[in-house]
């Protein structure tokens, strides 16, 4: 298991949602660019970005993107308001690593199909979840779609990884959503990468003990919590 420092970009800053509410809102650092370079330099492998003024579709942070993934020497992939293949290539020659897409995702199945034909090996899909059912738009939308027989049908697909959120949990520091993510762990062999609550180095050890892919962990390092470098000591 990986894990998996998140940078939320909202205005070029770096931020932190509560529950994914805009209104709820905690900006901890106006320089993603230094924060990301303090987790690579604390040993992360991976950085997981996410574009919150893309995924409420008020404008988008492409530049600041850029910049992050252009400043470190590992992998960064991108979420937020990834709505067209063009977009997607246009992260992906900006050096993004992997696309990580939600809504058009759920609402487009010829997107998501188009996706796959250029993106296979660089695709993650997001789900996010609110009381058992996947979350859309920015996580202010419910949908009707339960997320047990989408992940099957991407699953049959060839998807490799899938992020977890409850977003119940989000930015909450209550810990993981460990039942929900045994089940989904017991119900596909795709990559899971856990999301959602994370708040100590007992959680990091949990969820390595479930056998999933990575774990993205925000506001407790945010909060100083533990370090990345602690997280990272548990899994050694």
């Amino acid at each position: 298991m990986i894990v998996i420092p998140a940078i939320d970009l909202m205005d070029k800053k770096v931020v932190r949602l509560l529950r994914g509410s805009s209104q709820k809102k905690t900006i901890y650092s106006d320089d993603p660019v230094e924060v990301a370079g303090r987790f690579q330099s604390q040993g992360a492998r991976l950085v997981h970005l996410v574009d919150l003024d893309a995924a409420f579709g008020q404008g988008n942070n492409f530049e600041s993107i850029k910049e992050v993934v252009a400043s470190l020497n590992i992998d960064v992939q991108v979420g937020g308001g990834i709505r067209t293949p063009e977009y997607a290539h246009k992260l992906i020659d900006a050096g993004v690593k992997r696309i990580v897409v939600s809504t058009k995702a759920i609402q487009n199945s010829r997107f998501l199909n188009l996706l796959y034909q250029s993106f296979a090996d660089r695709l993650v899909i997001s789900l996010d979840v609110r009381n058992g059912k996947l979350a859309i738009e920015g996580w202010r939308q419910s949908s009707c779609q339960e997320p047990l027989p989408f992940i099957r049908e991407q699953e049959r697909k060839g998807l490799k990884w899938l992020v977890y959120t409850d977003i119940s949990r989000d930015g909450t520091l209550e810990g993981l959503n460990f039942k929900a993510i045994k089940a989904l762990k017991e119900e596909t062999s795709i990559g899971i990468i856990a999301s959602g609550g994370v708040a100590s180095l007992e959680d990091i050890k949990k969820a390595n003990s479930l056998g999933v892919w990575g774990v993205i962990v925000g506001k407790a390092l945010y909060e100083e919590k533990f370090t990345l470098k602690e997280a990272l000591k548990t899994l050694s």
